[in-house]
Formats: structure tokens, C-alpha cells, sequence
């Protein structure tokens, strides 16, 4: 282990220390001496694992050791949190509660997430920790230090790959994540794991089968430890969606109980590989282990096979996988915010995309709702002439934010995470503003188009707004029969959309699925948290609170007050009747949230449809005064004259100050509804 390592490491450690130090002193409100003990009791080798330190920011770490120490409780058997890029959840799972099988109800609580990796490790204190980061196009972002350390670990894999002559060495390391390679940058273990890695996925790789090595092994760490244990590594090709569950329930049928266990997921184009790796004490009997793993595997895959229809199907569901994960990374790419040049190179591969997407017979139809929208855009752009200044279509294509929520729900005793999307583009002409869909075939692009539609939408209506858009992919016929569970599935849902939405921020509305009954869900859960907002401000409730599974503290509350909702957090008067008064509360959240069924207007119903009808009974009019329209029978002149009437109302005229529209008036109105049947009727 070289000496500058070592030094880069205790360098790396010791400012981690000084940043958590800081955050719970200042953000959370640890006394001193508090806070000196959980430095020295916990920010150690002998209390965490290895891996923690570099999978985490210092920022992650200060909100677990706050939930370990002063949240979890004897009652409590697990509490989890969310990072701030939403990609990982981490459990800490108590004292006491650590027992087979636990390990895989955690998995299954997320399987709706797709899972790109975990870490599951029992700590010194016996505090179990599992952290579960999500497949997401998230472009890597590494410091100068950590991206010449990256070239160097790729580097030395291609050396060691091509001295013994292991064929699939560059796809292996085209295949590794960001955080693998992070960890691997960090660890001083030799030899290295990614060294054992890339010999395993050749081996998986020219199998027809799972690949299962069992082994004792034995390690000394970082602090001179020396770990005996038996290991067992199991490789697969295109694991099915229920390959960590069905190992899991093998371990656990024979009650080995498993110190630390780690999955990784290699994506490439040419197919996926995953690798499971469990560590656990010497001397379980693992007779037929390796024969039940393999059977449990070979089954569930063939299991998922069958129920794919045929091959031409699962081959479009692969392309359209690709083509969605494609758009996805270039989305990430697009933030204003971003690196300018990384940007335009994303804006010449969206108009790539475009391209083969607009162009008849360049290929089988892409059926994406995003491309459809950017392609129309880009007409628009050529038209106004800036399709090729490549600022102002930084600026236009790029998005505000994407934010994404691990939205728990309860369904027939079973707990479950979902994901959940809020996706602002834009937010020049106003708050953002969007509604929320509530499907089970709800898509981060698909939201992104919408969002990225209704900041044109609302521009184009005069409408001092910016655009946004949001998700739950969820059924609701998932809780027929369960109206509470439906309840506190959807509030639950509001929690999450309060921490990123507010009057002065976004506000959110109804769309596909999500009507009346569910925004007023949403609002019982966006009032439970402005209270604690309230509650924290005033002082009632020092440190910190946990709204959904994100841990907020004061300043951060007192901030969310203060931009979110305009409210002066130092006003006593105006704090204090958050607190005390349910119908003040209700009164500030009312406007957090349009279509509810109570506390706002009653014109909402109506009004997409609404909309859709006059637009075609305008198209319709003007087709017939141009003589391209003919109506089921000839209108008379008067009613000709009726027609010329309602379709001289225009943008132009409705903008008039004072102008009173031909609509307005009761009694025109019959006389046009006569007319426009006449043209629509067969």
C-alpha cells in the first residue's frame, strides 16, 4: 500500500470528520460534547465500513449517525433516508432487529426502483446498514484528483485483463458505475475487488449458467484486522427481476445469517451482467448450496421468459429500453447550470435523435413522446431562426431540476417503494406549473416531455408560469378495496412533492389519474408537513424532523418558509397560528396545489375538456368560412352571420382592455351552439 495513498486517505477521513462535525453542531443543534462523542464513536474504521465513507457525502453521513443516535429506538426497527440526488436510500436497521431475511424485505420494499447496486454490512455496534442506489442516467462528475485515479484504475484493469488474456475486459470496464468506480479509487484492500470482478464476469459471460464460486476466505484491513469468513460469489447474464430475492430466500430458508452482502449490476448495450457477493461466519452446513442457488436462478429466469411473449417483443422492449435511457442521460446533460460545452455536445445528440425521428423511413417508429416534442421544437427553432445559436438553445432546453421521490405505499399489508418524479424546465416566466399523472406506465421521459411542454403552453397562453410536470407510477386499482391504504399512499406522495414545490416555487395540479379525490390526499400530506415546518421554526421542535424519508433541519425549514411559501419565519404571530390553527394551515397550503376538492375555484373540472371543444369548434368555423368544410346542411345567412361572429373573436380581441367577447353574452351563446351542431352533426 503506498505511503501517498495512505496520506490521501487519513487526509480524505479527517476533513469528512470535520464537515460532519459542523453539520451537527450547526444544522441539527448537537451540543458540543454530544457531538465529540458520536465524532469519536462512530467516524471510525472500527464502527463503519469502509465502503460508507466514499459512498457517501459528509452531508449524508452527519443525517445517519444523527438518525442512529438520536432517532432510532428500541420501538423502532428500521428507519431509512433518502441521499439529495435521490439515487441511493440507506436503512439502518436496529439492534436487535437484524435477522434473516430482513435483508431481502428490504429488497423487495424496492423493487419498482431497479436496482443498480447495494451494500449491506453489520457494524461493530450492531447496527445494520444497507445502501440501495437506483439505476439512473446521472452524468459522473468526479474531481480533478478522482478522474486521474479513475484513468489509472482502467488503465491497470486493461493491463491485468490483457495479461491473462480475459476477453471481455473492455466491455467490463465500459460497464462500471460511477460509485463502483469511486469505492475502488478508495479501497486499499488488495487484491482489489474490481481485479476479482473482471475474472468472474469472463467466466459469466462464457457460461451458459450461473456461475457460483464458494470459498473461505481471509482479510486483513486497513486498521490491521484480521476476517475469516466464508464467501460465496454467484454471476449471472440478464438477471430476471426477481434474482436478488430468490438468492436471498435460499440463505435465509437455511438460516445463515449474512455479515455483508454486495451486488453490483454491469449495464452494456451487448447485455447486463450482475454479480452477488455475501460474506458470513465459517461453519453453516452449505451441502447442496450451490445446486439450490442454481436451480432457484435457471427457474426464475425461465419463469420470466415465458412470461415475455415472444422474442420480437422482448428485442422492442430492449430498443425502447436503450432509446429511453439514451434520452435520459442527455436530459441530465441539458441543465442550463451545467458544463456549457458538455451541453451543446447533448444538444447535437438530441438533434441526432430528432433526426432519425423525423425522417420518414430512416427507421421503425421511436413512439417517444419526448423526441415527438423536441422535434416539433426544433421546426419551431429553424423557423425563428436560432436553431443554431447554440446559447439560446442551452438555455430553452435545458431543465431547472429533476427530482425524484421513493414514495412508500401500503397495499394489502405489504409496504412497497414507488418511484415518483417532479421535473421542472423552466421557471423564467414564473413559478413553475404542471399537473401530476398517477399511472403505472408513468416514465422519467415521459414526465420530462410534459414538463418541457408546458413551459411553451403556459408562455404561449400569456400565462406568467413556467413549466413542470410529475409522476407516480402506481395503479390505483392496486387498492380497490383499501380506500386508507390508497390515502396514505398519495399523502405520502405529498410529502415528498412539498420538500421541492410551494406557491413561489411550483405548483402542482391534476392530470391523467390524479383528480379532485387524489390532490386532496396529496394536500393532507403537504399540510403534515408545513406544520412541522412551523413547529420547528417556532421553536417547539429543536434539531430536526423527518419529512417522508428525508431528514430536514431547522435552517432548512426556516429557508423552505421563507422561498417556498413567502411566509416570515420570524413573525411569532404568523408561526404560531401554523401551529395552533388547522384552518390557517390549510389556508397557506391551499395554494400549493390547484384542483382540490375544497379551498379553490369550481371552474377546474371542465377545463381540459372545455378547452379541446372550443379549439375544435374554432377550426371547424373557419374550415367553413373557407370553404373547406361542409356542414351536414346548408346554413341560412343569418346563422352564416352568427358564425363570421364567433370566429372574429380572437387572441387579438380578447386582449383588449375592457372588451367584452361575443362568448360572454347568454344570449349569443345558443345561437352558436346551434350553428356548430349544424356543422359537427352526420
Amino acid at each position: 500500500m503506498a505511503e501517498a495513498k495512505v496520506r490521501y486517505q487519513a487526509s480524505y477521513l479527517k476533513s469528512v470528520k470535520a464537515r460532519v462535525g459542523t453539520i451537527l453542531e450547526t444544522n441539527y443543534k448537537l451540543d458540543i460534547n454530544t457531538r465529540e462523542k458520536i465524532l469519536a464513536d462512530y467516524l471510525s474504521d472500527e464502527q463503519l465500513p469502509h465502503w460508507y465513507f466514499y459512498s457517501n457525502t459528509p452531508e449524508e453521513i452527519a443525517r445517519h449517525l444523527f438518525i442512529i443516535t438520536q432517532l432510532l429506538s428500541s420501538n423502532v426497527g428500521q428507519i431509512y433516508h433518502v441521499s439529495d440526488d435521490s439515487r441511493v436510500i440507506t436503512y439502518l436497521i436496529n439492534i436487535g432487529r437484524d435477522y434473516p431475511g430482513r435483508l431481502e424485505r428490504v429488497i423487495e420494499e424496492n423493487m419498482n426502483m431497479r436496482i443498480a447496486s447495494f451494500d449491506s454490512e453489520s457494524t461493530v455496534n450492531g447496527v445494520r446498514i444497507v445502501s440501495l442506489e437506483k439505476i439512473t442516467q446521472e452524468p459522473a462528475r468526479y474531481t480533478h484528483e478522482q478522474a486521474a485515479a479513475i484513468e489509472k484504475l482502467k488503465s491497470d484493469l486493461a493491463y491485468y485483463g490483457e495479461n491473462r488474456d480475459l476477453i471481455h475486459t473492455s466491455r467490463f470496464i465500459e460497464s462500471l458505475s460511477s460509485r463502483y468506480l469511486l469505492e475502488e479509487i478508495e479501497s486499499t484492500l488488495e487484491p482489489k475487488r474490481s481485479e476479482r470482478h473482471l475474472v468472474f464476469y469472463n467466466r459469466i459471460i462464457d457460461s451458459p449458467v450461473p456461475v457460483i464460486d464458494s470459498s473461505d476466505v481471509q482479510y486483513e484491513d486497513d486498521i490491521g484486522r484480521v476476517e475469516k469468513s466464508s464467501r460465496i460469489m454467484i454471476g449471472v447474464t440478464n438477471p430476471s427481476h426477481e434474482f436478488i430475492p430468490q438468492v436471498l430466500r435460499i440463505f435465509e430458508k437455511r438460516g445463515i445469517n449474512l455479515r455483508r452482502t454486495y451486488f453490483d449490476l454491469f449495464r452494456h448495450p451487448q447485455g447486463d451482467v450482475a454479480i452477488f457477493t455475501t460474506y458470513f461466519n465459517p461453519g453453516y452446513d452449505l451441502s447442496g448450496l450451490e445446486d439450490s442457488l442454481r436451480d432457484a436462478i435457471i427457474s426464475s429466469q425461465k419463469e420470466e421468459a415465458q412470461a415475455s411473449s415472444t422474442g420480437a417483443v422482448v428485442g422492442q422492449q430492449t430498443a425502447k429500453r436503450i432509446l429511453e435511457e439514451k434520452i435520459e442521460t442527455i436530459l441530465r446533460r441539458l441543465p442550463s447550470r451545467s458544463n456549457p460545452e458538455d451541453a451543446m455536445k447533448a444538444i447535437e445528440e438530441l438533434k441526432s435523435l430528432c433526426k432519425q425521428n423525423g425522417t420518414i423511413g430512416a427507421g421503425p417508429e421511436s413512439h417517444s413522446f419526448y423526441l415527438n416534442s423536441v422535434t416539433d421544437f426544433l421546426e419551431a427553432a429553424r423557423f425563428a431562426g436560432i436553431d443554431e445559436v447554440p446559447e439560446v438553445l442551452r438555455l430553452l432546453l435545458g431543465y431547472e431540476a429533476f427530482d425524484e421521490f421513493f414514495v412508500t405505499a401500503q397495499a394489502n399489508g405489504i409496504s412497497s417503494n414507488l418511484p415518483g418524479y417532479r421535473i421542472k424546465h423552466s421557471i423564467a416566466r414564473g413559478p413553475a406549473k404542471g399537473g401530476l399523472r398517477i399511472d403505472p406506465i408513468v416514465s422519467f421521459d415521459e414526465v420530462a416531455a410534459l414538463s418541457f411542454m408546458m413551459t411553451w403552453k403556459c408562455a404561449r397562453s400569456r400565462i406568467l408560469y413556467g413549466g413542470a410536470k410529475g409522476g407516480l407510477m402506481l395503479n390505483p386499482r392496486t387498492f380497490e378495496g383499501s380506500a386508507i391504504d390508497y390515502f396514505d399512499t398519495l399523502s405520502s406522495f405529498g410529502r415528498s412533492l412539498f420538500l421541492v414545490s410551494g406557491p413561489m416555487r411550483d405548483v402542482p395540479a391534476g392530470d391523467v389519474g390524479c383528480g379532485p379525490k387524489e390532490i386532496g390526499h396529496m394536500f393532507e400530506g403537504f399540510k403534515s408537513a408545513l406544520r412541522d415546518l412551523a413547529v420547528m421554526s417556532y421553536g417547539l421542535k429543536p434539531g430536526v424532523t423527518m419529512i417522508g424519508p428525508r431528514i430536514v433541519s431547522v435552517q432548512e425549514a426556516r429557508r423552505m418558509l421563507a422561498e417556498h411559501f413567502d411566509v416570515d419565519w420570524t413573525d411569532p404571530v404568523i408561526i404560531g397560528e401554523l401551529v395552533r390553527n388547522e384552518t390557517y394551515l390549510e389556508l397557506v397550503t391551499a395554494a400549493q396545489i390547484t384542483g382540490k376538492p375544497k379551498l379553490g375555484i369550481e371552474a377546474r373540472g371542465a377545463a381540459t375538456g372545455l378547452g379541446m371543444a372550443y379549439a375544435v369548434l374554432a377550426a371547424v368555423g373557419n374550415l367553413y368560412l373557407d370553404g373547406k368544410w361542409t356542414p351536414s346542411r346548408p346554413l341560412s345567412k343569418h346563422e352564416e352571420t352568427v358564425l363570421r361572429k364567433a370566429c372574429s373573436i380572437t387572441e387579438s380581441v380578447i386582449l383588449k382592455e375592457e372588451s367584452e367577447t361575443a362568448y360572454g353574452k347568454t344570449s349569443f351563446k345558443p345561437e352558436t351552439e346551434v350553428v356548430h351542431g349544424r356543422l359537427l352533426s352526420a
